[in-house]
């Protein structure tokens, strides 16, 4: 939630706006959705990408997927707006190095726990 918190503020700033409204239920809620629902695909790839004992190349999973993963693709686009407005986002930063930089995932879990 902070980091969503510190993106808004880099791209809009802070004029006059609510954070209770953006960081409210609605938000919270589709994030644990996303993050615990069973049918969720964001946590079926990142289950399997963990479990995996296996190289993955992220451009097949976009490419030749036959299941849309919104989080793969937006994290990219987060990524990329945080280096142009210089936003600070470290856990995105990681889960980018992990996903497009092939960082291994001990390495993230390790930069994400400090």
């Amino acid at each position: 939630m902070n980091e969503i918190k510190t993106l808004y503020l880099a791209k809009i700033g802070n004029n006059n706006i609510n954070i209770d409204t953006l960081l409210g239920p609605s938000c919270l809620g589709d994030l644990v959705m996303t993050c615990t629902s069973l049918n969720s695909r964001n946590l079926s790839f990142g289950f399997n990408l963990g479990s995996s004992h296996e190289e993955y190349d992220i451009q097949q999973i976009l490419i030749g997927g036959k299941l849309l993963i919104e989080g793969v693709s937006t994290v990219k686009s987060t990524f990329d707006l945080t280096q142009k407005l210089g936003a600070k986002m470290p856990i995105c930063e990681a889960i980018y190095r992990l996903l497009y930089e092939s960082a291994s995932i001990e390495d993230t879990i390790s930069v994400l726990v400090n």
